[in-house]
This record gives C-alpha cells, structure tokens and sequence, in this order.
C-alpha cells in the first residue's frame, strides 16, 4: 500500500543520508587529525572521497551485472557476488593505504556507500533485478549468520553495565527525534493524516547499517573502542526488540497488514462437472489436487454409485432443469463443464448455467458438432476430442515445449489463471509487481477482451490473467494477485 510504499522510500533514503554523513564525518576527523582544517583543501578531499565512492560503485554495479548476465550456475554466482562484497572492503582499506603511500593526502572510501551505489545500479539499470534480490535472498542467512555473532561478540556486559543508562537515553531521545522529524515533515509535504499520525512508528528498527557503522568507527577509533561499540549496538537491540511490533502497529493502524481474513466463498474456484465417466474422474482429480472444489452430477444414478472419488461430491439430478441444477450451480461457481452422453443435455446444462446462474466459463465436450454453433453462441469453450488430438499433435510439432508444459512433461513448469483481487495491485504496472524471476505473463483478459502484455500494462481488479512458471512461485504470486 501507499504507507507501507512510502515508509520504504523514506527508510532507504535515511539509510543513504546517514552513509553519506558518515564518510563526511570521517573525511573530516582525518582532515583534522591531518592539520588540514575547513579550507579548500578539505573541501576538495570530501569531494575526491564522494565521487571516488560513486565511480567505484559504479564500477561495482558493472562487475555484478556480468556475473548475473552469465550462464554459470546459481551456486558460483553467489559465490562470485560474495566475493565481491568482500573485495569491496579490502579494497576500500588497500586505497586507503595506497594514498597515504604515495599521495599527499588519503582517500577514503565508504564500502557501505559503494556497495549501495552498485545495489542501486543493478536495480534501476540492469535487467537482473528479480534475480539478483533471490540470490541475496538466498545468501543472507549466511551473512547474517556471521554478522550477528560478531556483533554479539562485540557487546561486553561489564561495558553495558555501566552504559545502560546512556543507552537507554539515546533510545528514548531517538524516538522522540523520529516522532518529531517524521510528523513535521509529512505535515509539510502534505501526507495524510493517517502517515503523519503513525510514519515514526515503522521507523525506530533498525539494524544493518548502524551495527556496519558502529564497528567501523570503533575501528577507526581505537580511542573509543569497546566502549563506544557495546553503547551503540545496546541502542540498537532495543530498537531490533521494540521496533518490528511498533511498525506492526503502524501497518494495523494504515489497514495495510493484509491480515489472514475468514475463507470467502468467491476465492474459492468451485467447479461443476456433468456426465460422470473415466474423463470427467480424471478431471475431478486434476482440479482437486490445485485447490479446486468440485462437484459432480449425473442423470444416471449408476454413475454416481461408481464415482467414489475422495473429496468430490457426486449427486444424481433426474432431470436438467433449474430446479435441479439450483442445488450445484450458484452466483460463486467458477466452470460448469459439460460431458453428458446426450449433447441436448449438454447444450441445456450450458444454456441454464451461462442465463440463469451466471457463469462465465462454460466448457462442454460434445458427443458430435451438429450443435456447435449453439454453443458458440452461448460463449462455451467447445472441446471437440477429435479436434483437440490433431491441434495437440500440430501444437507438439511447431512448438514441443509450449505442449510440454500443457501436458506436464516440463521441468515443473505450469499455466495459470488467476483474478486480480488484491485492491493493492489495482492500477499498478506489470514492471513494478516484482514477481519471481521465473514467473511470466502470457495474457491479459478484461471485460472479455484479450490484451497482450508489457511491462507497461496496468492490471485491474477482476482482470483474469494468465501466467506460467514453477508451482510455489504461482502459489506465491496467487497470494500477491488474487485468487
């Protein structure tokens, strides 16, 4: 949502802020420790540090976006991008060392801030956004690991205890600060009354960038050292603690939690089956085992007594009338489908579902096509087996993999319909979902008519639109769009 859009926006742009004054607060203890004072000399180092800072994380941007760009395997790629970030802060320490050798002055450079810098260009310039954030994804857990328990290394308890105090001090003034800072300036920029009520709640955690900032300073401040470090990560912990159940609070309060509501009946996909024979079992199966719930009906009571199938109602209707069909079909039904032994049946059952109840997807499977312009007529998606076996074969020779996804022989892959239902993604545009990089959109259907899609294409609430990619990305991306 918008809140939660804008507390990203503003949490990132803190992140950048503080960097950047850290590496103007450190060019400038150097230039103090060096004699040099606020002249122009100093001013002219700041600038070297920044724009040193900016090339090289450019040129980081460009290293990683090769090794995305590659064919090796996920595995070396991340191992690649590990090192990577690694050489970004030997290299930082080495200039350092290298300046002060053989240049008359030092240059610093922030790895913090390049490593921002090439994260940014990899994700506003590169094509390998989605991939790059599943990969760091899937890497955190073994930094963080590390990260943490050197940061936990670092807390000594006899420090702390002599530290609480101030600790707990800079918390509270922290949090004033924030409240102050974040409801002055969303009153100016003319947020809603909701944002400035509640912005400073989702902004007190905070971990990454001050605990790396923390440990730096105590590095290149020995003076300060232990003491300094314990102090700042104390402060820190309180925020970890306090911090995600208070941006919990401001996500309740924005109405912006996507909390878990009671099962609703129209996010369920029912599906009505006439005709119960081997076909039409198989089919209940299938649509079982994706979360559909199905019933099945037939006029032959002997057909139903051998259905048997788990999970699945079967009914014996006398007749198609709406009288009969009332207790199967109703406003939430998804498909009726269609495969009585007698296509006047068939052509009957469609007819009631699509004027009397209402549903959109008709499939029928006619026993001849003496009647297929009457359902034409009525919208139904005619599957004429004869037909269906030849344009399957011709599919399979002009275009094998398409058909190897239909007929789950792929690597996993699957197609998928799903109904934008998530007022969220209403109006958004098909570049700013952030999908799984293995999930694409094949189709776009609203108000009955297709729309091929781009990046550029806004979806809408009730669009139906059609994906392919791995079950558990779909299942995740039925979960962002609808059902």
């Amino acid at each position: 949502g918008d809140f939660t859009r804008t507390l990203l926006g503003v949490t990132v742009t803190m992140d950048v802020i503080i960097i950047v004054l850290f590496a103007v607060a450190v060019a400038i203890s150097s230039a103090l420790i060096e004699g040099l004072g606020f002249n122009i000399t100093f001013i002219g180092l700041l600038l070297v540090d920044l724009l040193a800072a900016i090339g090289f994380g450019y040129l980081v941007g460009k290293i990683l976006d090769f090794i995305l760009g590659t064919n090796i395997k996920r595995i070396f790629k991340m191992g690649l991008i590990l090192f990577t970030g690694y050489a970004i802060f030997v290299a930082g320490y080495n200039i350092i060392e290298l300046s002060h050798d053989y240049l008359p002055f030092e240059i610093h450079i922030e790895p913090l801030l390049v490593a921002m810098i090439g994260g940014f260009m990899v994700t506003n310039y590169t094509n390998h956004r989605d991939e790059f954030e599943t990969l760091l994804h899937d890497i955190g857990p073994m930094v963080y690991v590390a990260f943490f328990t050197l940061t936990g290394i670092a807390i000594k308890l006899d420090i702390l205890m002599s530290t609480w105090p101030i600790a707990l001090a800079l918390f509270g003034i922290r949090m004033v600060s924030i409240f102050i800072g974040s409801f002055v300036g969303s009153r100016i920029a003319g947020e809603p009354n909701v944002f400035q009520r509640n912005a400073w709640l989702g902004l007190i955690t905070q971990a990454g960038i001050a605990l790396g900032l923390a440990r730096e300073v105590a590095v290149e401040f020995p003076a300060l050292g232990d003491a300094f470090a314990t102090m700042v990560i104390s402060v820190v912990v309180l925020n970890e603690i306090f911090g995600p159940m208070l941006c919990k609070l401001a996500l309740r309060r924005a109405g912006e939690t996507n909390l878990p509501v009671p099962a609703d009946r129209n996010e369920v996909r029912d599906a009505v089956i006439l005709g119960i024979e081997e076909q039409s079992r198989e089919l209940a199966r299938q649509l079982h085992t994706h979360d559909w719930q199905v019933i099945m009906a037939d006029t032959d009571r002997s057909h139903v007594d051998q259905a048997a199938i788990t999970a699945v109602a079967e009914h014996h209707i006398p007749t198609i009338d709406v009288e009969s069909l009332q207790a199967l079909i109703n406003s939430n039904t998804d498909a009726v489908v269609a495969m009585l032994p007698n296509d006047e049946d068939n052509f009957r059952v469609c007819e009631l579902a699509y004027e009397k109840f209402g549903v959109q997807r008709i499939i029928v499977r006619p026993n001849d096509m003496s009647l297929a312009a009457k359902f034409r007529d009525l919208g139904a998606l005619i599957v004429n087996p004869t037909a269906a076996m030849v344009y399957l074969l011709d599919q399979s020779v002009r275009a094998p993999q398409s058909t190897s996804i239909l007929l789950h022989q792929d690597s996993g892959r699957e197609i998928l319909q799903i109904t934008i239902s998530n007022s969220d993604v209403d109006g958004l545009l098909m570049r700013d979902l952030r999908l799984p990089h293995d999930v694409l959109f094949l189709d776009v259907t609203r108000n009955g008519q297709a729309i091929v899609p781009s990046g550029y294409t806004r979806l809408r609430l009730k669009d139906e639109v059609t994906l392919v990619g791995q079950p558990e990305s779909l299942l995740d991306v039925t979960l962002k769009l609808g059902y």
